[in-house]
């Protein structure tokens, strides 16, 4: 019984891995690509940026938790993991045109 239970732990560990890394990737890439430091705001008390990059962050979580749910394998997860990562950046840099003072 405990091993049938156990059985989709090593798949469960691997997306999940999978899934955290993706996310610190897209962290990396948000940080990276916005023209503010936000973290170093954050840590000062500013409200509405962790408010904002908890948003970034969800807006590429549901995503990401959608292509784990969905994907008939683990290579279907990675592939569809980083197309959300890429479209995710792509509609900030598009925000960042159509509304230059957005940032």
């Amino acid at each position: 019984m405990i091993a049938e239970l156990l059985s989709g732990l090593p798949s469960f560990l691997i997306y999940f891995v999978s899934g955290v890394l993706l996310l610190g990737i897209f962290t990396f890439l948000y940080i990276h690509v916005t023209p503010h430091q936000e973290l170093k705001l954050i840590r000062k008390g500013n409200t509405a940026v962790a408010v904002g990059f908890a948003g970034a962050l969800l807006g590429y979580t549901l995503p990401l938790a959608s292509a784990i749910t969905h994907s008939v394998s683990y290579t279907d997860m990675l592939l569809w993991g980083g197309v959300g990562l890429v479209v995710q950046v792509l509609v900030l840099g598009v925000a960042r045109l159509l509304v230059p003072d957005l940032f």
